[in-house]
């Protein structure tokens, strides 16, 4: 994949080459890491109706926010 050659896909653009094992502002390589998958049941009524929502977590967020909910596994990996 070209994109992970030049790796410039979030707003920080560090440019890193991913396939040859280089990390990124992110702390990734060149695997996508997910952390967490779940339903939200009853959550959002008026656009999900009565079957819900769900919600994929991936780990080595570049935000890196001070008082994130989630810095377990954004931050953690």
């Amino acid at each position: 994949m070209t994109q992970l050659e030049k790796c410039e896909i979030c707003p920080h653009r560090c440019g890193v080459n991913r396939q040859e094992g280089e990390v990124g502002r992110c702390r990734c390589d060149d695997k996508i890491k997910i952390a967490l998958v779940s339903t939200h049941n009853y959550e959002e009524p008026c656009i999900s109706k009565i079957h819900g929502s769900g919600t994929i977590f991936f780990s080595n967020c570049n935000l890196n926010c001070i008082y994130c909910q989630n810095y377990e596994i954004s931050q953690e990996r």
